[in-house]
């Protein structure tokens, strides 16, 4: 999900969030794909930007995940461990 701000709005877009209005209605819900009346109404509100998912977000999510979710590799760890100072416990 990123932030797009309003200027920025495209038709085919979706949507990463509920858009709520001032009263707490549910003016568009996720992954509503935006058309021009969309993005006319988005203006409309007010909105400065909206969340959207788009391909974009789907390759930096995978390449974050595919980073964190790595296995440490045992020798690694070891090996961090035998660079920390030794100190003595009182």
């Amino acid at each position: 999900m990123r932030y797009v701000p309003t200027f920025c709005l495209r038709e085919g877009m979706m949507l990463g969030n509920n858009l709520w209005g001032e009263r707490g209605e549910l003016i568009l819900a996720k992954d509503t794909v935006l058309t021009e009346d969309y993005i006319e109404r988005i203006k409309k509100l007010n909105y400065n930007g909206i969340y959207v998912e788009d391909d974009l977000t789907k390759i930096s999510k995978s390449l974050i995940l595919s980073t964190i979710v790595s296995e440490p590799k045992p020798l690694n760890v070891l090996r961090m461990f035998s660079l920390l100072p030794k100190t003595k416990v009182p």
